[in-house]
């Protein structure tokens, strides 16, 4: 346990290094800085700003308010401004799913339920024999069922579920070992069943925390007896952090892009003196930790985070390592972008970033060189980087346990991600040799499909709500279900957009939501992905919103727009479309006598609505 705990708090100058902080203590310490964290409210920290307020509210089998410090320390490390709320002891068979429980009043980001090992014990005679602790995980199952179903009648909020865990306090008082087997495997029964169950649902999650580990049988022994609390700190920590991640993925708020130093982050030894074939990405046990590394990045990479290579180097060194250092698993190919410069790394960083039209925010970074992590914290705290320092045969597991890149589904656009960027890069090689703009559009051939959203676009398009900044009319951030739900009332269309050019399928790259009034068309929400700007897909879209307006006879066409700082693009096309901003409804801009639009030259447009 860290002695001057509150010291080391306020010694963290940016909100990059306190993440990085709180991700390295102890169960015990980060239960503790969450105690401080709610005592001082939000720290003054460079880069606090920027992080995502979130309302948690809390139920459980036991007191909920013994989680709150653990929930706080949690979701600060992971980058968020947590705003706990804890209901009352033992009531969560009551809370989950009854619209009057307090846990609902906030309209809370997520409802997390917890069950210690209480949960099962709570049902038991005492003496209980084995049929009783088989019969009571029965009816657990049932109560959580019903619970789901419940909450699910009545609102669409996140619910989190987490399991009761193994727990030899409750096993070990058979003596049988083979019932304490059947047990176990009773036990697992109820996880199996309750994640099937919660499986296809967008907006439930379940949640097995690890066991009660011996050494803590009796370290637990007085929290279990006079508070009655069945969860150790770690099993608390660990829950929370699970929650939070479930949170930041189902708010779109997750990165999927990674730059990445070379020496001494993906191989041992420095290229520039030692050359490629000295180096050590995995032959030896010098080289083990960076291929392990490296295997990790060649995981990440095939399920869609991009990776840029960010080197203090000359280009021809760099690329020398990537392809001739023993034990290499990445290659060339694998990579949207081998910056190497002598500049500071957080200014290459920009560069790539804006090469490839993603937000420096949507970037984790990996170096082992701390002054290269500090700086990069400093100029750009919405980034997350890990410390990789010590041994390289941690870094890997340092990176898992910052878990950046958690989604909520991976679509068919994120695996093939890093191919379309590379497309990208030819097109801005022809784009660098063509005449002029128009020249360079109309040699790209680009087909765009604009049709009705089917039940299988709904995670991609999901996608595109939560993530989608720049090109975002009304900002609206929906998930699958709420999508889904969205399109069935009403008159109305969710209409999925797709793109494709000589160099290849942009695939699903845009969303409108349209509605029919009883006077006029109303947009309300338009969505383009920053991939495919400046090639005239947006005027395609709205274009074809305006004509499909025209021919169900309506001459007044509205569109939902919230400004924000990044969105002005929607704003303006809607001002050289001739919009109108409504003088009585700030977020609303109108068209009056609208007329039949036509499509940029350059476009192949298939509106099938």
């Amino acid at each position: 346990m860290l002695a001057d705990l509150p010291g080391l708090l306020e010694s963290k100058s940016n909100w990059g290094e306190l993440q990085n902080w709180l991700l390295s203590l102890e169960a015990t310490d980060l239960v503790r800085a969450g105690r401080l964290l709610r005592s001082k409210g939000v720290l003054p920290v460079a880069g606090s700003e920027k992080a995502k307020s979130v309302e948690i509210a809390l139920t459980a089998s036991f007191n909920p308010k013994l989680a709150i410090d653990a929930f706080v320390g949690a979701f600060s490390a992971r980058g968020m401004k947590p705003l706990p709320f804890a209901s009352d002891y033992g009531q969560y068979l009551f809370d989950v799913g009854n619209p009057e429980s307090p846990i609902y009043a906030n309209k809370a980001a997520a409802v997390v339920c917890i069950m210690g090992v209480d949960a099962i014990f709570s049902r038991l005679p005492s003496p209980f024999a084995l049929r009783d602790a088989l019969s009571s995980l029965e009816i657990l199952f049932e109560d959580i069922s019903s619970m789901i179903e419940r909450h699910n009648s009545h609102t669409d909020s996140v619910l989190i579920i987490s399991l009761p865990p193994e727990d030899l306090r409750f096993t070990k008082q058979l003596i049988s070992v083979a019932d304490r087997a059947k047990v176990n495997a009773a036990l697992y029964r109820l996880y199996a069943n309750v994640y099937q169950l919660v499986s296809g649902m967008a907006n439930v999650a379940a949640i097995t925390p690890p066991a009660l580990r011996r050494t803590e049988v009796i370290q637990e022994s007085q929290r279990l007896t006079y508070a009655r609390m069945p969860l150790s700190d770690c099993q608390l920590v660990e829950i929370a952090f699970e929650a939070a991640t479930i949170v930041s993925a189902g708010a779109g708020a997750v990165h999927k892009a990674l730059g990445v130093d070379l020496d001494g982050t993906l191989w041992a030894g420095v290229v520039g003196e030692d050359g490629a074939e000295s180096l050590d990405a995995g032959v030896s046990l010098r080289g083990a930790g960076h291929f392990r590394m490296q295997a990790l990045l060649k995981q990440f990479e095939t399920q869609g985070i991009v990776l840029a290579a960010l080197t203090k180097n000359d280009l021809d060194n760099a690329v020398s390592g990537i392809r001739y250092a023993p034990g290499m698993i990445l290659t060339e190919k694998d990579f949207v972008a081998i910056e190497a410069s002598w500049n500071p790394k957080e200014w290459s960083l920009e560069k790539v970033a804006d090469s490839l039209n993603i937000a420096v925010e949507a970037f984790a970074f990996l170096d082992d060189h701390i002054a290269e992590r500090g700086a990069m914290r400093e100029r750009h705290p919405g980034v997350v980087v890990p410390d990789l320092a010590g041994d390289p045969a941690a870094f890997a597991d340092i990176l898992i346990l910052h878990d950046p890149f958690a989604t909520t589904e991976i679509t068919s656009e994120d695996v093939k991600r890093t191919a379309m960027y590379q497309a990208e890069s030819e097109r801005r090689a022809v784009a660098n040799s063509a005449h002029d703009t128009k020249d360079f559009l109309l040699s790209l051939s680009i087909k765009i499909s604009i049709r009705d959203a089917t039940q299988s676009d709904m995670a991609r398009l999901s996608q595109l709500s939560l993530r989608t900044n720049q090109f975002h009319s009304a900002m609206l951030r929906m998930d699958a279900a709420e999508l889904s739900k969205w399109t069935a009332e009403g008159k109305r269309k969710l209409l999925a957009i797709e793109a494709e050019d000589r160099f290849g399928s942009y695939g699903m790259v845009g969303m409108m939501m349209l509605e029919e009034g009883k006077d006029c068309l109303r947009i309300s929400n338009m969505i383009l992905s920053c991939r495919v700007f400046s090639r005239g897909l947006e005027e395609a879209m709205l274009c074809t919103a305006i004509n499909y307006g025209i021919r169900r006879g309506y001459e007044h066409i509205e569109a939902v727009f919230v400004e924000t700082a990044r969105n002005a693009r929607v704003k303006e096309l809607f001002m050289v479309h001739h919009f109108e901003k409504s003088e009585s409804v700030a977020s609303l801009f109108f068209l009056s006598a609208a007329s039949e639009q036509s499509f940029p030259d350059h476009l192949d447009v298939k509106a099938e609505i």
